[in-house]
């Protein structure tokens, strides 16, 4: 590794993703939404912050434009995202290709000794990690499982770390590897009172996201639905929502529905649900075993008997304690720092690393 020893202030590329800019916490691409908030974080903690993206990127940071709505309208024709969950991460495809090229050849006009590169989505940047092979690089926020081999990882929890060491063949800790939360400003939430009236599933409608459990749930209770996919026949949905109309719908629940079948990575939802004061009703699985406190925060089921349970009981949570448990874990203030320490041990590989 080459480069000079860089100061307390670093300065911090992050591509952004293909399909959609980061301009907005309420996007229904998880990974956008971090990428404005991470800008918003690094900025804070007094980084200089380089975002790549369209011409609809609008962070904290200083926002290159790398791609043009021309270039989608061309690749995606006149996707909007809206409805359609967006799942193309192969390198070698032509967005990918075209993006990272120009990426690349962005960074390399702004680029200086000692810089981090922050890649957001993985093995689908890989090109631009080898296009600047003396330089330290990281991948900002695994919750996916592309990752590269040759970066040092910021994990969303620890379940989904040692997942994928696991599966990696990882045995032997890896020292600059780190697991960060998602953070979140607890303004954009309401905080409930404790008088919801719907159990509500917000997020993507698949069938991996357990909508089988919501669907039993639903024949019990009230139910509402919101996000991208196709609605559960006979349960009212209601599309893709953000902002006031987000908050508002989260805060009227008398619970979040989060049986997801598979290892979660994070699951921003629950937490959101939390900060406002609202108990998530979750599988088991993954980042729950950390973000949900059994019996405080929510319940973790493991058979529809529990989920049944869980939504009986969960008007005996108090919405304050809840939202208490997510403030203490889950703000950007809360978060912030941990980036800021992350990445001061990071830049120790330009001089003296581990020994630093």
């Amino acid at each position: 590794m080459t480069g000079d020893t860089p100061t307390s202030q670093l300065r911090i590329h992050l591509p952004g993703l293909v399909h959609r800019d980061p301009n907005s916490r309420w996007e229904p691409c998880a990974y956008t939404g971090k990428i404005w908030r991470l800008a918003e974080i690094l900025t804070g903690l007094g980084h200089e912050v380089f975002v790549y993206g369209g011409p609809h990127t609008d962070t904290a940071g200083t926002d290159v434009t790398v791609v043009s709505d021309e270039d989608r309208a061309r690749w995606f024709g006149d996707e909007t995202w809206e409805d359609t969950v967006f799942n193309e991460f192969d390198p070698t495809s032509a967005p990918w290709l075209a993006m990272n090229g120009h990426t690349i050849a962005a960074i390399r006009e702004r680029l200086e000794p000692g810089d981090i590169i922050g890649l957001t989505m993985g093995a689908a940047q890989a090109a631009i990690r080898q296009a600047f092979p003396n330089h330290v690089a990281c991948e900002v926020g695994v919750g996916y499982e592309g990752i590269l081999p040759d970066t040092h990882r910021c994990y969303e929890s620890e379940a989904w770390r040692h997942y994928l060491y696991g599966r990696t063949g990882v045995t032997d800790g890896r020292w600059f590897d780190t697991v960060i939360p998602n953070g979140y400003d607890p303004d954009d939430y309401l905080l409930a009172g404790g008088s919801g009236t719907y159990l509500l599933y917000l997020g993507r409608l698949t069938p991996r996201k357990g909508l089988e459990v919501v669907a039993e749930l639903a024949k019990r209770h009230k139910v509402i639905t919101a996000g991208q996919g196709d609605p559960i026949p006979g349960i009212e949905h209601l599309g893709v929502v953000r902002g006031a109309m987000k908050a508002a719908l989260i805060a009227g629940g008398r619970a979040v529905l989060c049986p997801t079948i598979y290892v979660e990575p994070f699951g921003g939802v629950a937490v959101e649900a939390m900060l406002s004061g609202v108990p998530v009703i979750t599988s088991p699985f993954g980042a729950f075993s950390e973000t949900v406190a059994e019996g405080v925060s929510g319940y973790r089921c493991s058979t529809l008997a529990e989920f049944l349970a869980a939504a009986d009981q969960v008007d005996g949570l108090d919405p304050k304690q809840i939202r208490e448990w997510a403030m203490d874990r889950y703000t950007l203030d809360v978060v912030a720092p941990q980036y800021g320490r992350w990445l001061g041990r990071l830049a120790t590989l330009y001089d003296r690393g581990w020994y630093q």
